[in-house]
Protein backbone atom coordinates (compact mmCIF):
# COMPACT_ATOMS: atom_id res chain seq x y z
CA UNK A 1 0.00 0.00 0.00
CA UNK A 2 2.79 2.40 0.59
CA UNK A 3 4.26 1.74 -2.62
CA UNK A 4 0.61 2.71 -4.22
CA UNK A 5 -0.21 5.86 -1.97
CA UNK A 6 3.52 7.21 -0.96
CA UNK A 7 2.86 5.93 2.94
CA UNK A 8 0.83 8.14 4.88
CA UNK A 9 2.09 11.99 4.44
CA UNK A 10 1.33 14.76 7.34
CA UNK A 11 -1.67 16.29 6.41
CA UNK A 12 -2.89 13.46 3.97
CA UNK A 13 -6.07 12.47 3.96
CA UNK A 14 -6.84 8.92 2.67
CA UNK A 15 -10.09 7.41 1.91
CA UNK A 16 -9.59 3.29 1.72
CA UNK A 17 -12.89 2.52 0.10
CA UNK A 18 -14.53 -1.05 -1.43
CA UNK A 19 -17.57 -3.24 -1.21
CA UNK A 20 -18.90 -4.53 2.27
CA UNK A 21 -17.30 -7.22 3.52
CA UNK A 22 -14.02 -6.66 2.29
CA UNK A 23 -11.81 -5.97 5.19
CA UNK A 24 -11.73 -1.87 5.57
CA UNK A 25 -12.11 -1.85 9.23
CA UNK A 26 -9.51 -4.46 9.73
CA UNK A 27 -7.54 -2.70 7.18
CA UNK A 28 -7.76 0.40 9.40
CA UNK A 29 -7.27 -1.17 12.55
CA UNK A 30 -3.94 -2.95 11.17
CA UNK A 31 -2.53 0.61 9.70
CA UNK A 32 -3.17 1.78 13.74
CA UNK A 33 -1.98 -0.98 15.31
CA UNK A 34 1.56 -1.14 13.53
CA UNK A 35 1.62 2.90 13.74
CA UNK A 36 0.58 2.65 18.01
CA UNK A 37 3.71 -0.09 18.36
CA UNK A 38 6.16 2.02 16.12
CA UNK A 39 5.05 4.98 18.61
CA UNK A 40 2.64 7.11 16.34
CA UNK A 41 -0.50 8.70 18.70
CA UNK A 42 -3.88 7.20 16.68
CA UNK A 43 -7.42 7.36 17.48
CA UNK A 44 -9.45 4.87 15.53
CA UNK A 45 -13.42 6.06 15.46
CA UNK A 46 -15.64 3.61 14.68
CA UNK A 47 -19.15 4.49 13.46
CA UNK A 48 -20.37 1.07 12.57
CA UNK A 49 -19.07 -1.32 15.40
CA UNK A 50 -19.22 -0.95 19.35
CA UNK A 51 -15.79 -0.45 21.17
CA UNK A 52 -16.09 -3.80 22.21
CA UNK A 53 -15.74 -5.51 18.82
CA UNK A 54 -13.44 -3.11 17.17
CA UNK A 55 -10.89 -4.13 20.67
CA UNK A 56 -11.65 -7.50 19.77
CA UNK A 57 -10.61 -7.21 16.16
CA UNK A 58 -7.66 -5.57 17.26
CA UNK A 59 -7.43 -8.59 19.19
CA UNK A 60 -7.02 -10.81 16.82
CA UNK A 61 -4.72 -8.80 14.34
CA UNK A 62 -2.08 -8.67 17.24
CA UNK A 63 -2.46 -12.15 17.67
CA UNK A 64 -1.74 -12.59 13.83
CA UNK A 65 0.80 -10.26 13.96
CA UNK A 66 2.78 -12.80 17.02
CA UNK A 67 1.89 -15.77 14.84
CA UNK A 68 -0.61 -16.98 16.72
CA UNK A 69 -3.62 -16.64 14.82
CA UNK A 70 -6.80 -16.47 16.71
CA UNK A 71 -10.04 -16.31 14.76
CA UNK A 72 -12.19 -13.02 15.25
CA UNK A 73 -15.13 -14.90 16.23
CA UNK A 74 -13.52 -17.43 18.24
CA UNK A 75 -12.63 -14.13 20.34
CA UNK A 76 -15.94 -12.55 19.97
CA UNK A 77 -18.10 -15.66 21.07
CA UNK A 78 -15.42 -16.37 23.76
CA UNK A 79 -14.50 -19.83 22.74
CA UNK A 80 -11.20 -19.86 23.01
CA UNK A 81 -9.20 -22.99 23.62
CA UNK A 82 -6.31 -23.06 26.10
CA UNK A 83 -3.88 -21.86 23.74
CA UNK A 84 -5.87 -19.37 22.10
CA UNK A 85 -6.96 -18.05 25.35
CA UNK A 86 -3.26 -17.20 26.26
CA UNK A 87 -2.60 -15.87 23.16
CA UNK A 88 -5.50 -13.35 23.34
CA UNK A 89 -4.12 -12.48 26.22
CA UNK A 90 -0.59 -11.73 25.32
CA UNK A 91 -1.97 -10.05 22.55
CA UNK A 92 -4.32 -7.75 24.81
CA UNK A 93 -0.84 -7.32 26.91
CA UNK A 94 0.93 -6.00 24.25
CA UNK A 95 -2.00 -3.90 22.60
CA UNK A 96 -3.43 -2.11 26.01
CA UNK A 97 -0.60 0.26 26.50
CA UNK A 98 -0.04 1.47 23.31
CA UNK A 99 -0.91 4.77 21.96
CA UNK A 100 -4.03 3.91 20.13
CA UNK A 101 -7.54 5.29 21.56
CA UNK A 102 -11.12 3.65 20.25
CA UNK A 103 -14.00 5.66 19.96
CA UNK A 104 -17.31 4.14 19.17
CA UNK A 105 -19.58 7.08 20.54
CA UNK A 106 -21.16 9.39 17.95
CA UNK A 107 -22.60 9.04 14.07
CA UNK A 108 -22.43 12.75 13.44
CA UNK A 109 -19.56 14.83 11.51
CA UNK A 110 -20.22 17.31 13.98
CA UNK A 111 -18.93 14.45 16.58
CA UNK A 112 -15.66 14.65 14.84
CA UNK A 113 -13.70 17.59 16.21
CA UNK A 114 -15.04 16.47 19.68
CA UNK A 115 -13.13 13.24 19.20
CA UNK A 116 -10.20 14.37 18.18
CA UNK A 117 -9.70 16.82 20.97
CA UNK A 118 -10.42 13.79 23.20
CA UNK A 119 -8.46 11.38 21.67
CA UNK A 120 -5.55 14.15 21.89
CA UNK A 121 -6.16 14.94 25.65
CA UNK A 122 -5.59 11.12 26.20
CA UNK A 123 -2.48 10.74 24.26
CA UNK A 124 -1.07 13.54 25.89
CA UNK A 125 -1.38 12.23 29.19
CA UNK A 126 0.81 9.04 27.40
CA UNK A 127 3.40 11.90 26.85
CA UNK A 128 2.11 11.45 23.08
CA UNK A 129 0.74 13.49 19.87
CA UNK A 130 -1.88 12.55 18.16
CA UNK A 131 -0.77 11.96 14.72
CA UNK A 132 -3.34 9.55 12.85
CA UNK A 133 -6.68 9.73 13.16
CA UNK A 134 -8.89 7.17 11.63
CA UNK A 135 -12.59 7.00 11.17
CA UNK A 136 -14.47 3.98 10.13
CA UNK A 137 -16.60 4.67 8.72
CA UNK A 138 -17.48 7.37 5.74
CA UNK A 139 -20.78 6.24 4.50
CA UNK A 140 -22.07 6.24 8.18
CA UNK A 141 -20.92 9.66 9.21
CA UNK A 142 -24.51 12.17 9.06
CA UNK A 143 -23.27 15.33 7.54
CA UNK A 144 -24.97 18.32 8.05
CA UNK A 145 -28.02 19.44 6.09
CA UNK A 146 -26.43 21.95 4.16
CA UNK A 147 -26.22 19.79 1.28
CA UNK A 148 -28.82 17.47 2.36
CA UNK A 149 -30.00 14.87 -0.90
CA UNK A 150 -26.53 15.45 -2.77
CA UNK A 151 -24.27 13.00 -1.79
CA UNK A 152 -21.18 13.88 -3.81
CA UNK A 153 -21.30 17.41 -1.49
CA UNK A 154 -22.31 15.46 1.45
CA UNK A 155 -19.13 13.47 1.11
CA UNK A 156 -17.12 16.31 0.07
CA UNK A 157 -17.75 18.04 3.52
CA UNK A 158 -18.00 14.94 5.51
CA UNK A 159 -13.83 14.51 3.91
CA UNK A 160 -13.11 17.78 4.24
CA UNK A 161 -13.39 18.04 8.29
CA UNK A 162 -10.35 19.99 9.35
CA UNK A 163 -7.92 17.76 10.98
CA UNK A 164 -5.87 20.40 12.74
CA UNK A 165 -2.53 19.38 13.81
CA UNK A 166 -2.97 15.80 12.94
CA UNK A 167 -0.76 14.58 10.08
CA UNK A 168 -2.75 12.21 8.61
CA UNK A 169 -6.36 11.10 8.37
CA UNK A 170 -7.62 7.61 7.29
CA UNK A 171 -11.43 7.52 6.28
CA UNK A 172 -12.35 4.09 5.46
Amino acid sequence: IDDKIGGFAPGALIVLAGRPGMGKTMMGLSVARRAAHVGVGVAFDSIEMPEEQVVHRLIADECEAMGHPVPYFAIARGMLSESQHQAVHRAYGHIKNLPLIINAKGNRLADIPGHIRGARRMLERQGKALELFIVDYLGLLRPSDRYAGNKVHEVGEISATPSGRIRSTCTL
